[in-house]
């Protein structure tokens, strides 16, 4: 018979198994009904007829026993008992059961929460048709050691059009641009991407109404828009009727093509649309010519095509691209192509692992919190073992139930660590949505009730085996006897729990060392220099809105007034602007050259990064101009001048001067008027590059963060911001409102994220250890009781007790924090990517998570050890 056979038998007895016992039972009342009548007609009287048959027959209930077993259902039986009996000895214990409910449910609730968000951002494929099979594509100057390069539109069509290794492939803006949307209802800035025509294609998602443009349509007809579903609902209400209509964006028709399924907001969060490439004017952005290096690429292997393969071919077509066009592609030789999904997520994956890394040694703890208790309960029902020792019960079948107390228990734990999981999920992709990549994918699926179920059975018997083989290797003979098998059976429940607390505190201190590394990172980033004073300065960015004024010189003039308007504010003390905020990204990438002086070698990069400013914008921002000077109005009409920062003269510039030092930038010399502090515009973390500052009015941007500083309250300011602009022009929209020092804040947001997680787990673990600390020290109190009275009453001091007494829990924790820290120190290592400025084995976040937890120790020691110097020796003595 097949197992399949058996189980299906198995589950047909058990769904009807009340009839089937029915007929069991009037099967056997039959057999014995007609061995009585026999036996009647022998001579014997029915009743006694009754009970000989009886007799014959045996036990009804053993034959009862043994069809189930033949049946193979015995043992659902057998478990259901445990578990009805395991829940009625919990509810006997409340004070018990909560506690190490609320145990694992903290363990199984956070460790089910990281193994989620893991899930959702690193284990989970894209949600693209084949998503494996997408990758990503840069430009690799591999003599400059420059892997990452930005490409060209020439370049991509010839990548795309020299290669067969590739079904599809597709180039992108490197990041979002905001365009104005004037439809008749309110100006507002949308997100956009500005994609090639197999975009689309290449990610192989089909429209959710219209269809996705093509390679075509980006020829035929480039003014398509394809709006994301989530600004479809939000602008349009989710009007499907819209798809054919035309709406206005930057001044100009486009016609809405098509709407993406919920969700779909390649290849950044947030896009609400997505335009041709073909539709940016050539004197905005000349993306014809080879030089200009704007774009990223995303491609499709073709079927069978491996990743080494699709790199040897692409390569070879970038190798014969750099001798053909040496002045633009010269040592380009190489294409980095790396799996779409490592390239998204490959930035957080080391904090993603040590952060579930972290959280299993929070589940370790909860572990053997729960152990411990088990132990010490197993301690205080020796009698109740022994007794069921001695009714015959062999000592598989007390582990087995012992076992099925603790499944119980973290069932019920499981359930609330769900709870508190779908809670944490939910505020964790709240809050990292803009930190995380991936983070709106996270959510509670079955698989991660499949884990949390898993974590239920590894949590069952991991912390309850070893209490429950130790309570049944009970000696019953020594057991029953008073006195010294008794004492000997509570020290050994002692010993056992001062190796389970020991336990905790070494998990904890490494978790408290690891927090302490993480807290002393952020305030190492915390403490750098940003290059410009974040108080007392607001800032709002906007694009200019070029359907009111569609050409430079009228978007300038209403720049201009802007600037004035905001002058005009009391309190302001200047004004000015910048293309990005610091710490929100980099400008553009100009080609550099310094004749005599510099001139890229092979192994430097031959651009330079550029910042579009305005207005007095170094004062706004609070940075020094540590020579020379900046921008001025009569700068405007003259010769092209520019600013540099420090770094620039420190790297180019080899002691010369900067301001009597003639450079050219993007092909035309320029004069050097200033020189400025270096300003950290990429993130704080990054060292500042050499960056080349050119004034808006000299080569104008529509895109623009306008900073004033002020005297009075900054936060009033942005008040009065929005109100003078929206005076000014009202179907100008603003992206953003903040303060200078949200600019900051918001450049360690992810540290902060980080430590926050850190020091919540820490936390938890240091609550637990020194619960452990205080189980273990109540229960010496508890069962010395008489031992301790003894003492006293022969003269020895209540200090002396106490003292004693404490020791008795700072040994286990003091032998744990040992073990700890050595356990902290080979594991820090992991840690170093993490870190900023501070060293993988910084001795304060050592010295202070060991101080900690030995601070937590001797506190949650004396608690209970103090009651001892209350004691009344004669009472005590009396008592037992």
């Amino acid at each position: 018979m097949g197992w399949l056979t058996r189980w299906v038998r198995r589950l047909g007895y058990l769904l009807n198994r009340e009839a089937e016992e029915r007929e069991l039972l009037e099967e056997m009342r039959l057999h014995i009904d007609l061995e009585a009548a026999e036996l009647v007609r022998e001579g014997v009287e029915p009743a006694e007829a009754q009970r000989l048959a009886h007799v014959r027959f045996g036990g009804v209930e053993r034959f009862r026993e043994q069809t189930r077993g033949s049946r193979g259902v015995g043992w659902i039986d057998d478990l259901a008992k445990d578990l009805r009996v395991a829940v009625r000895g919990l509810r006997r214990s409340p004070g018990f059961a909560a506690g190490a409910l609320l145990v694992i449910g903290l363990g199984i609730g956070a460790t089910t929460t990281i193994f989620g968000v893991v899930q959702g951002v690193l284990l989970a494929p894209l949600p693209y048709p084949e998503s494996d099979r997408l990758v990503r594509l840069w430009g690799a100057v591999p003599d400059r050691g420059s892997f990452q390069r930005s490409v060209s539109v020439p370049d991509y069509r010839d990548w795309r059009d020299g290669s067969g290794s590739f079904s599809h492939m597709a180039a992108y803006s490197t990041a979002i641009s905001s365009a104005v949307l004037v439809d008749g209802g309110p100006a507002e800035e949308v997100q956009t991407v500005y994609v090639s025509g197999d975009f689309f294609g290449t990610y192989g998602t089909p429209a959710l109404h219209g269809s996705v443009p093509d390679g075509q349509d980006e020829l035929r007809d480039p003014w398509v828009v394809t709006l994301s579903h989530e600004f479809w609902k939000r602008r349009y209400g989710g009007d499907p009727s819209l798809v054919g209509r035309s709406i206005q964006l930057e001044g100009r028709p486009f016609r809405v093509g098509a709407v993406m399924p919920p969700g779909y907001s390649p290849p950044h969060p947030g896009v609400e649309v997505w335009l041709f490439m073909e539709t940016v004017p050539q004197e905005s952005a000349p993306h014809h010519e080879r030089f200009v290096n704007i774009m990223q690429v995303v491609g499709r292997l073709a079927p069978a095509t491996s990743l080494e393969a699709a790199r040897a071919e692409v390569s070879g077509v970038a190798r014969s691209l750099s001798e053909q066009y040496p002045g633009t592609n010269e040592g380009l030789t190489q294409v980095t192509v790396v799996p779409l999904k490592e390239s998204i997520v490959g930035s957080v994956a080391t904090s993603m692992w040590v952060v579930f890394g972290a959280v299993g040694f929070l589940l370790a703890i909860a572990i053997i919190n729960v152990a411990g208790l088990l132990i010490a309960r197993a301690g205080e029902r020796r009698s109740e073992i022994a007794l069921r020792q001695s009714l015959g019960a062999g000592r598989g079948r007390i582990v087995r139930q012992l076992l099925a107390e603790t499944g119980v228990l973290a069932l019920l734990g499981g359930l609330v660590g769900l709870g508190l999981a779908a809670v944490a999920t939910e505020g964790f992709a709240r809050l990292a949505i803009d930190l995380v990549p991936r983070a709106s994918e996270v959510r509670l699926d079955a698989g991660i009730f499949g884990f949390a179920l898993g974590l239920v059975a590894f949590t069952t018997v991991a912390s309850g085996l070893f209490p429950a083989i130790r309570a049944a290797a009970l000696d019953l003979a020594g057991e029953l006897r008073e006195g010294g098998a008794r004492m000997l059976g509570a020290a050994s429940t002692a010993r056992s729990r001062r190796i389970v607390v020991g336990a905790q505190v070494a998990v904890a201190v490494v978790l408290l060392i690891g927090a302490g590394l993480m807290a002393r990172s952020l305030q190492e980033l915390r403490s750098v220099d940003p290059g410009f004073e974040p108080a007392g300065a607001a800032a709002m960015t906007l694009t200019l809105n070029t359907d009111v004024y569609p050409t430079a010189p009228e978007y300038l003039e209403f720049y201009h007034r802007i600037l004035d308007e905001l002058r005009a504010v009391p309190g302001v003390t200047s004004v000015g602007s910048m293309r990005r905020l610091p710490t929100r990204g980099a400008g553009e990438s100009w080609g550099l050259a310094i004749p005599g002086v510099w001139e890229a070698g092979p192994t430097d990069d031959p651009s330079v990064e550029i910042i579009h400013v305005g207005g007095d914008v170094f004062a706004a921002l609070g940075s020094e101009v540590v020579r020379g000077r900046a921008f001025e109005a009569a700068d405007v009409d003259g010769p092209g001048v520019v600013v540099v920062n420090t770094a620039f003269e420190e790297r180019y510039l080899a002691g010369l001067s900067a301001l009597t030092t003639p450079i050219e930038v993007g092909g035309a010399p320029v004069e050097v008027i200033g020189v400025v502090e270096n300003i950290r515009h990429d993130a704080l973390d990054v060292p500042p590059e050499p960056s080349v500052y050119i004034s808006i009015e000299q080569n104008p941007r529509i895109g623009m963060a306008i900073v004033a500083r002020t005297s009075e309250s900054p936060s009033a300011l942005l008040g009065e911001m929005q109100a003078r602009l929206t005076a000014l022009e009202s179907n100008q929209p603003i992206s953003d409102l903040t303060l200078l020092e949200g600019a900051v804040e918001g450049a360690t947001t992810q540290d902060q994220l980080l430590t926050m997680l850190f020091v919540a787990f820490a936390a938890l673990a240091t609550l637990l250890a020194a619960t452990g600390v205080y189980g273990v020290v109540a229960l010496t109190v508890r069962q010395r009781h008489r031992d301790m009275g003894l003492r006293m009453a022969l003269g020895a001091h209540p200090g002396e007790v106490v003292r004693l007494v404490v020791r008795q829990g700072m040994i286990p924790a003091v032998v744990g924090v040992i073990l700890g820290t050595l356990a902290a120190g080979a594991l820090s290592r992991v840690m170093a990517t993490l870190l900023f400025e501070v060293p993988p084995l910084d001795p304060t976040a050592f010295a202070a998570g060991s101080a900690v937890l030995v601070l937590f120790a001797l506190a949650a020691s004396f608690l209970p050890a103090r009651q001892v110097a209350r004691l009344d020796p004669m009472r005590a003595l009396r008592d037992d």
